[in-house]
């Protein structure tokens, strides 16, 4: 009997950033759950770090990568590393279906877009030729390769239609606690300037209200008591948010459970807050970017949103008890620091105790990428890890889009709000903010041979 095929997923992060090690990566253990559910036998694990230790001792026969942009110069660093151990690499996410071009040779495939089929189709190509030839890839749509150097996009595949055809993600590779994370639609009715997820996903798509309760009540009953929707806006489809609430009443769970997710303020209004305190939602995170009224135009639309929308969503949501959790972004290219300061006095006027503030950067897939690369700021050759450079760390090496202030000025102004938000905890503003549930989140990769658990491939080693 031949040994059953071993596919190994690797996820380069940031170690010390708790909004990328808070969760699982829920969207490889959808593929781990897609190849299972179609080719029975296939054994999937999760690694960070230690690659050729995991390769050493796991002996995978494939090697999947994911990887976002400010960490692609990790993702070629491990497929040189897995082609060094003879291994086929794959590669996948959003920064490869932007920018296909990035591809190294010692990465064999891209999948572009989702890819649950398309895996898929390719463990089944390996399975029956034992490598990636161009000319059997050619037949597989939905990807990339090179052949003689040249780079070749196979047919676009089309979008899932009905996301409930998926199997619920596999976690018995993502170990996590009484906290954990959830998706449970696809894309964005919105197109903000900064954010690639309509691009990625031109059209939104959502699980049924069925297909969510159900995996909520397969969580409750594995001691999950707490869970984050990441959907980009959960609130989307409210038909479907009163029919999620009506369902967990009818399965007794209405209270067993608290939830955090993301709203949009002009969605924000007095039923909605009622209907998520009701469903026991403790946190709500809301992108307002700015409260100024031209910034705002720039970075959501035109005519979408307005500062009035979020101070009344604010208020709205925090009668209900509901801690809002709402960001920032400065450095806009024509923003002023006057303008800037529309929204530092914003967080004063209303007190917000608890936010994040971040400096525009360009991503690929977003028309803001565009726009830098225009200016010759960026470009497929360049240093990814520079689209990660926190503020504190700005200096010449840093991206700056704005064409009002320099890199100096905007780390001053970055460090105006990260003090008001330390004075806002100190004084007590609202006590809610120390015991921040996001605050507790945390996870550990849970990697199975057999039943044997192997240690967690941490800290990332080189």
């Amino acid at each position: 009997m031949s040994k059953p095929l071993r596919f190994m997923f690797v996820h380069p992060v940031d170690y010390k950033s708790l909004v990328e090690t808070g969760f699982p990566h829920l969207g490889l253990g959808q593929l781990s759950a897609s190849i299972k559910k179609r080719i029975p036998g296939v054994q999937t694990l999760i690694v960070r770090g230690h690659l050729q230790e995991w390769i050493h001792d796991w002996q995978p026969d494939i090697v999947g990568i994911t990887a976002v942009s400010q960490y692609w110069d990790e993702a070629k660093f491990h497929a040189q590393r897995s082609k060094q151990g003879g291994l086929p690499v794959i590669v996948g996410g959003v920064h490869v279906t932007a920018l296909p071009e990035t591809m190294t040779e010692d990465m064999d495939v891209a999948v572009l877009t989702e890819g649950e089929q398309t895996i898929v189709d390719l463990v089944r190509l390996f399975q029956a030729e034992g490598e990636f030839r161009p000319a059997s890839l050619r037949s597989i749509p939905g990807i990339a390769f090179r052949e003689n150097g040249q780079l070749v996009k196979t047919a676009p595949r089309p979008m899932i239609p009905n996301l409930d055809l998926l199997p619920h993600i596999d976690r018995t590779i993502l170990a996590h606690s009484y906290h954990t994370g959830m998706f449970t639609s696809r894309g964005c009715p919105y197109s903000c300037l900064f954010c690639a997820s309509t691009r990625y996903w031109p059209k939104m798509r959502f699980n049924s209200a069925t297909y969510v309760a159900e995996e909520i009540c397969r969580l409750h009953s594995e001691g999950v008591t707490q869970i984050t929707f990441l959907d980009d806006l959960f609130v989307a489809d409210k038909r479907r948010l009163v029919e999620i609430h009506d369902l967990l009443g009818h399965k007794g769970l209405l209270g067993k459970l608290s939830y955090i997710c993301n709203v949009r303020s002009n969605l924000v209004t007095n039923d909605l807050c009622r209907l998520l305190h009701d469903m026991n939602v403790k946190v709500v995170g809301i992108g307002m970017e700015s409260a100024n009224p031209t910034t705002l135009a720039y970075l959501k639309g035109e005519g979408d949103i307005t500062v009035e929308d979020h101070a009344k969503a604010f208020q709205r949501l925090t009668d209900q008890g509901i801690i809002v959790h709402p960001s920032f972004i400065i450095g806009s290219p024509q923003e002023t620091r006057e303008q800037i300061m529309d929204t530092y006095r914003f967080i004063k006027e209303h007190r917000i105790p608890d936010f994040e503030v971040y400096v525009l950067m360009p991503f690929p897939g977003t028309p803001v990428w565009d726009y830098a690369a225009q200016r010759g700021l960026v470009g497929s050759d360049m240093k990814w890890e520079r689209l990660r450079y926190m503020v504190t760390d700005f200096g010449p090496q840093s991206i700056v889009l704005s064409e009002r202030l320099d890199y100096r000025e905007l780390a001053d102004l970055y460090r105006m709000f990260t003090n008001l938000r330390v004075k806002g905890r100190r004084v007590g503003m609202v006590k809610q903010a120390i015991k921040h549930p996001m605050r507790a989140v945390g996870y550990v990769v849970k990697v199975v041979q057999g039943n044997e658990t192997l240690p967690e491939p941490y800290p990332p080693r080189r």
